[in-house]
């Protein structure tokens, strides 16, 4: 990947990131949310916990992590559908450790 790919992609200028973010957006019904907000694990003003938050936030930071790739050859429908269950998959886990 070429370092402005990879800039784009860090500072969520590229269509994948968007995907993932947009899928956390969803989650949180429409709230806004930053790049700053994720990746400085802080939550945005909603009635999520803080615990909750950090764990939404780093399936969305490993999500556009591993489907990088998943764009260039499936497209957003592929990345929002492979998103969603990598965030669903990670908040089950949080959910199944709370006793």
């Amino acid at each position: 990947m070429r370092a402005f790919q990879q800039r784009a992609h860090v500072f969520w200028e590229c269509p994948c990131a968007k995907t993932v973010i947009q899928c956390v957006r969803e989650r949180l019904g429409g709230a806004p949310v930053s790049p700053v907000q994720v990746w400085l694990l802080s939550p945005p003003p909603h009635s999520m916990g803080e615990s909750g938050w950090f764990v939404l936030a780093l399936a969305a930071l490993n999500a556009m992590l591993k489907l990088r790739g998943v764009f260039e050859s499936g497209g957003a429908e592929l990345v929002r559908g492979k998103a969603s269950d990598l965030l669903d998959r990670a908040w089950q886990d949080f959910l199944a450790s709370q006793f």
